[in-house]
């Protein structure tokens, strides 16, 4: 196993989170360009350790820890955590710029930046932790900053109640996971990730259900499966936008990475092949009443936190299906929303803050004065509906294909038949705001410029890229699933 890579897995998680006392020091503006350079070198990091990851196959970086635990100070890059990382990284310093303008106003305070540099930082250490008393303290430590960015910063008139639900519904899930944790621990005297997947092919079966049930709840209502998705409209509703976009389009790969990990790669095969059915039916669910929830809507980032109920619906279904194709489908999808996600909400965020609507009611032909911001908008709709060429289209076929394989056709068809809700209320968000009779005052339109355009157009070109070019996803999501695996 190659160690080159070592020190920049932990520059990629230290980095934000040391960074961000340096956030917090700063006054507003050098908070904000501090901010960036420190995603940036985030960003640098993981691409660095990727590369290494491309050479050797698996960074690990080691240390005793809580010996009568069996813990280690465990860190491991490999190619499933790396896909996630780069999303996670590259997404935050798109982020971080967009912020830069969408903050510059009186809501731009030292502090904001600082908790979002923290948050990034702390989604890291989940990605790489090797150990699961690790894995889970990263896991807590996401949630403060989250929660102190909706409480401090959010814009509705609740945002204490908000953040302490939001707070309360994620505890719940974590300890859950918790819960599967400690029980891991106990059957295998370990609490080291490798070693316990070792050991729990040995184990007694019927524990090993259950500790995977648990598991898997508490990776679900970070996913916001449906009735654990009681957090996320709220919380989207009442973020700032920047925030926003960290909630749905970065933290969500948390849950899907946790399922990944913890049920595709430490449990038996057999295990998750038990969970098949039941994870699918539930994936429906979700992207039905998801879809069917986002139609309803008329305020715009409500309308996008339902999308994105409806949209790990279908990473759902392709875990469920349980096989290479499935799960490759599955991180596929999880990449393709990141994107996709991102610049709904950026385009939104362009809405409210050169328009100052919150609702699609109160806006209309947009597109006659802001041209680019509707062409992020059509992008981030196609890319959602799961439309070629872009980005989701790759995804969605490989997941319905193993949906056929797994359970058949008749189930499966459920599934693709919700891509008509996607298409409706995506493709419907854009004829209402950015088509027909203008309802703003023509002066008080802007069109998307400088920092908010800019992550905006990279956006919205990676999702081309990842359509038209495939196998810059699709070989190392291969890789990724077929090494977990195995």
């Amino acid at each position: 196993m190659g160690t080159n890579g070592g020190p920049f897995i932990l520059a990629a998680i230290l980095v934000p989170i040391l960074g961000s006392l340096i956030c917090a020091a700063l006054d507003s503006r050098r908070s904000s360009a501090a901010l960036v350079l420190l995603a940036a070198l985030q960003f640098g990091a993981t691409l660095v350790a990727g590369a290494a990851v491309m050479s050797s196959g698996e960074v690990t970086l080691e240390w005793p820890w809580m010996q009568s635990l069996g813990a280690y100070l465990s860190f491991r890059a490999d190619y499933l955590s790396v896909a996630f990382a780069v999303l996670v990284s590259g997404l935050s310093l798109a982020v971080a710029v967009y912020a830069r303008s969408y903050m510059d106003g009186p809501d731009g305070k030292a502090s904001f930046f600082a908790w979002q540099s923290l948050f990034s930082g702390s989604m890291m250490g989940v990605l790489f932790a090797g150990d699961m008393i690790l894995f889970y303290l990263f896991w807590e430590l996401m949630l403060i900053p989250s929660t102190a960015l909706i409480v401090y910063w959010g814009q509705g008139k609740h945002p204490v109640r908000v953040g302490v639900k939001y707070y309360m519904v994620t505890h719940i899930g974590a300890l859950l996971m918790l819960s599967g944790i400690l029980w891991t621990i106990v059957l295998t005297g370990t609490s080291h990730m490798g070693v316990s997947a070792r050991l729990l092919a040995e184990a007694n079966p019927v524990a090993v259900g259950r500790i995977a049930v648990l598991l898997a709840a508490g990776f679900m209502v970070k996913m916001a499966v449906v009735p654990g998705h009681i957090w996320l409209p709220d919380a989207h509703s009442e973020a700032q936008l920047p925030t926003s976009i960290m909630l749905s389009a970065v933290m969500m790969n948390m849950g899907i990475y946790g399922a990944l990990r913890f049920l595709g790669g430490m449990m038996p095969a057999s295990t998750l092949a038990a969970m098949s059915v039941p994870l699918m039916v539930m994936g429906i669910i979700n992207q039905w009443y998801g879809g069917f929830q986002a139609l309803r809507q008329q305020e715009l980032k409500r309308m996008a936190a339902y999308s994105t109920v409806s949209q790990m619906g279908y990473v759902l279904f392709g875990i469920g299906a349980a096989g290479v194709l499935g799960l490759k489908g599955a991180v596929m999808q999880a990449l393709a929303h990141g994107v996709g996600k991102a610049l709904l909400f950026m385009t939104i965020g362009v809405i409210i803050h050169n328009t100052g609507a919150h609702k699609m009611e109160e806006v209309g032909g947009l597109g006659r004065r802001m041209p680019l911001a509707m062409l992020c908008a059509v992008a981030a709709a196609l890319t959602l509906a799961g439309a070629p060429p872009l980005a989701a289209y790759q995804s969605e076929w490989q997941i319905f294909a193993a949906g056929i394989s797994r359970v058949g056709l008749p189930l499966t068809m459920l599934s693709i038949g919700s891509s008509i809700l996607t298409a409706l209320y995506c493709l419907g968000f854009v004829m209402r705001v950015f088509y027909g009779e203008e309802k703003t005052p023509s002066g008080l339109i802007a069109d998307a410029r400088g920092g908010m355009l800019s992550p905006m157009l990279v956006l919205a070109l990676a999702s081309l890229a990842l359509g038209v070019f495939p196998a810059i996803s699709s070989g190392w999501a291969e890789v990724a699933v077929s090494r977990l695996l195995h």
